[in-house]
């Protein structure tokens, strides 16, 4: 199975959480985010930690419909 982190790392830093669970498991996406190696920057987006600060700032907002 696929690490974490490789995923994010494999989708340009960020996935959504149904991406990364796809590719590994809900306790895998539990464990990598409780050790620190992957960060929540919005409801159901994950993301690398050190993404730039504009990239995170694009993804940490819902789109305008």
């Amino acid at each position: 199975m696929e690490a974490v982190a490789e995923v994010l790392a494999r989708h340009g830093g960020w996935a959504t959480r149904a991406e990364l669970v796809g590719a590994t498991s809900r306790r895998a996406v539990e464990a990598a985010l409780a050790r620190g190696e992957v960060q929540r920057i919005a409801l159901g987006i994950y993301a690398l930690p050190g993404l730039p600060a504009d990239e995170l700032a694009v993804l940490s907002h819902p789109p305008v419909r």
